[in-house]
């Protein structure tokens, strides 16, 4: 009884944190920028813009360090199911960009997405990678890089797409559905595959 009083006293307190993010984060928003209910935010320095919608179970969540951020612009479309995470770093979106549902960006080398970019469904961003040269110690205790990301203006990312660190996507390319684009991508580009590569220019 004891353990189940403390599990609902903790799972009461964690959602009263989130519904205070919830309040102060909505504090900050022009009128027009819409954040539905069951959208939650955790950390600090979490700035919205204007005319922007945060759908319901969309999770955006900045750390401890004074330089972490999350910045969304104005006119964009968070969809439900949504995560951002600065781990470490930063995420910053431009005007007028989608990010559809179940997505997910990891900020840790930073992450800057440019303005008008389309991110599809269960897309990963993720801004740091691993490190597993040495086999004599596990991968989780060899720490990682993080070299970051750049999505420049007038992207379409596809369904599914995993797009890892050190990448630049140049402006007006298309990274096909369920590529995984590891290397840089020029501007105009129509890319696919696993690992993504050039099909055509647009």
């Amino acid at each position: 009884m004891k353990k189940m009083f403390a599990r609902l006293m903790r799972e009461l307190l964690e959602n009263i944190s989130l519904r205070a993010n919830w309040v102060r984060v909505c504090r900050t928003l022009s009128f027009n920028t819409k954040v539905q209910w069951h959208a939650s935010f955790v950390g600090e320095n979490i700035i919205i813009g204007d005319s922007t919608l945060v759908e319901d179970f969309a999770h955006i969540q900045t750390g401890v360090l004074p330089s972490e951020h999350v910045y969304i612009g104005n006119g964009c479309w968070i969809r439900r199911g949504a995560q951002i995470y600065s781990w470490k770093g930063f995420v910053e979106i431009g005007n007028n960009c989608s990010l559809n549902a179940n997505s997910v960006i990891y900020g840790t080398g930073g992450v800057k997405i440019g303005n008008g970019v389309r991110i599809a469904a269960n897309t990963v961003i993720v801004a740091s990678m691993h490190r597993f040269e040495r086999t004599d110690i596990p991968i989780a205790r060899q720490g990682y890089s993080a070299k970051g990301i750049v999505i420049e203006d007038d992207v379409w990312i596809g369904a599914g797409v995993c797009i890892l660190d050190g990448v630049k996507i140049g402006s007006g390319s298309i990274l096909a559905a369920g590529a995984v684009v590891n290397h840089d991508v020029p501007p105009n580009a129509i890319v696919g595959g696993v690992p993504a590569k050039e099909i055509r220019k647009r």
